[in-house]
Order: C-alpha cells, then sequence, then structure tokens
C-alpha cells in the first residue's frame, strides 16, 4: 500500500521516491505482530474474505469510483463520491495528476465516467511529506452522478472501531512475470491497530507515531505483518470503511460508513503490499476542510 497512485513497488511523485514500506536505517519501526490490539482485533477477522481480498459482488459499492489521468483508460486512484458531484481521494493523486475523469464500474475499461472539472488538495505543497495528515483530496465533477454517495462515519464510532473494509482498484497480486494486477475493485477486511496514532503501543515504550509513522490525532493504522491482506498500489484515495457497532464482521455493505482515506505504508511495513497501512482519518477537522473546499471549486 504505499503511496498507491501508481502501479509499482518503488513509487516516484513531484520528485519525492519511496520505496514502499521502508523504514529508516536507524528507526525499524514497530513490527506490528508485538502490538497485543493488532493480534487480539486480527484474530477477530481471520475467516474473513484489494490485496489478498476478492473481488467485489457485481455492482457493489457503487459510490467507490477508479480515478484516471485525462485522455487515459488506466485507474492509477481511487475515490468515494460523498455527494452527487464530488469524490473525496489522496491529495497526492490529484498532486500526481491523477484528476481526468472518475470510473463507475468493476474494472477499468467498462461502465461510465465522469470528467472531472476542477480539483484540490489539503497538503501544503504537493512535494511536502504526507506524514501530517493531509493527504486528502478533492474532485469535482463536471455533472452529478446517479449513485447514492457514501456516508460518513461517526467520529465515535470510528474511534471504537476494531476492523475494517478496504475496497480499491489496485494491486492485488502479481502475474507469471512479476507485474502488479490491478484494475479490478476488490474488498478486504483489515484488522485496527490504532484509529488515532495517540499513545504508547501496549507492553512497549514506543509512541504509535513513532513505531507506525502516522500523525497522532489525525490517522488510523490497520493492517498486520505478515497478514496478506491490504491495500495497494492503485488503492490511494480509496476508502477505509467502519461498521455501527466497531467492526465490519458480519455487517452488509448498506451498514458501512467512511471512516477515511488509503494513504501510505505503515513505517514498519517489509514489503510493498501485504503488512498495513496509514489512513487519513476524517476527523472533524477534515470534515470542515472538506466543506469549506468544495465551496471553494463551486465558485471556480
Amino acid at each position: 500500500m504505499k503511496f498507491f497512485s501508481v502501479m509499482a513497488a518503488t513509487i516516484c511523485l513531484q520528485g519525492i521516491s519511496m520505496v514502499a514500506g521502508r523504514a529508516d536505517e536507524d528507526d525499524l519501526g514497530l513490527s506490528v505482530e508485538d502490538d497485543a490490539a493488532y493480534r487480539v482485533n486480527a484474530e477477530a477477522i481471520k475467516n474473513s474474505k484489494v490485496w489478498g481480498g476478492v473481488p467485489v459482488a457485481k455492482g457493489a459499492y457503487p459510490a467507490i469510483v477508479g480515478i484516471t489521468q485525462a485522455g487515459r483508460r488506466q485507474v492509477q486512484c481511487t475515490g468515494s463520491l460523498i455527494e452527487s458531484d464530488l469524490v473525496l481521494t489522496a491529495a497526492h493523486c490529484v498532486c500526481g495528476g491523477i484528476t481526468g475523469s472518475v470510473v463507475f464500474a468493476d474494472r477499468e475499461g467498462t461502465g461510465s465516467s465522469i470528467k472531472v472539472a476542477a480539483s484540490t488538495h489539503r497538503l501544503n505543497s504537493c512535494g511536502g511529506a504526507l506524514t501530517n495528515g493531509s493527504d486528502v483530496g478533492l474532485l469535482l465533477l463536471s455533472q452529478k452522478a446517479s449513485v447514492s454517495p457514501l456516508e460518513m462515519q461517526t467520529d465515535e464510532t470510528v474511534q471504537a472501531a476494531t476492523s475494517y473494509q478496504v475496497v480499491g482498484f489496485g494491486g492485488y497480486g502479481l502475474d507469471s512475470s512479476g507485474q502488479l494486477l490491478a484494475g479490478q475493485k476488490r474488498e478486504t477486511t483489515v484488522p485496527s491497530g490504532t484509529n488515532d496514532c495517540k499513545g504508547t503501543v501496549p507492553g512497549s515504550s514506543r509512541t504509535y507515531a513513532s513505531a507506525f509513522g502516522c500523525a497522532p490525532g489525525a490517522e488510523i493504522v490497520a493492517g498486520k505483518t505478515g497478514l496478506g491482506r491490504d491495500t495497494c498500489n492503485g488503492d490511494s484515495g480509496g476508502p477505509i470503511l467502519a461498521g455501527p457497532a466497531g467492526t465490519v464482521v458480519g455487517q452488509t455493505e448498506s451498514a458501512l460508513k467512511l471512516a477515511g482515506t488509503t494513504s501510505r505504508a505503515t513505517k514498519s511495513a517489509r514489503v510493498p503490499c501485504g503488512d498495513g497501512g496509514i489512513y487519513v482519518r476524517l476527523t472533524p477537522e477534515v470534515r470542515q476542510w472538506i466543506t469549506q473546499a468544495s465551496k471553494t471549486l463551486r465558485q471556480k
């Protein structure tokens, strides 16, 4: 899952090169295997059915869209329709110029699409770090979509979540030549590690922020080392969904609501996809930004 807008394990964006999931040489992060909260939450979803997941049922999650560059059909990012003409995605997708059209389909090259009229993002600059909880962007569509938008989950429910559903068009495996397979809408379930990146990891003196590279109070960490289920390249900006009672296990699609957006790998991840990742949480501050930014877009 790691700067998921392009389909390669090493991602280059606006002059930044990032090898997915690599920690600093002097700080290798914390393996989620060492975090008791991850072990408990992972146990609850071990038999659940994106990377290592499954294709969505035909026509499922219609408000979860693929995003292409202008003049191209390849889906390079994922987004969530949150108003009839507004798609929430990742800032690094917007910065990377993946703002051509949004695709309403189960697979790239099918379905219908709507061109993007305008876009914006929350980063201070496209060349800046994505580690402060601001990796969110907005796409204003040139016309209204006919599908119902995703609802946002309450902040209180997200704070208590133990598992999440992730959905996206990104990589889900490798072909016989080692190329990343992508372009199909898939889903999988991941355990929560920390819902707010605050405090210290149980049984450790490490803070969640230093262990996983997340932003305190602004980001969710979900997944697990070696779990084999994760978001991947191309899932950037896609949704992390929360159920009404803290878990997505046993919940129907209609019960799931938007908790955040896919951003990048955890600091402790050791492989490009499959070891867990970081999601920007839809905090009250982010929701306020969405409200103001959408007004500005519509005035252009």
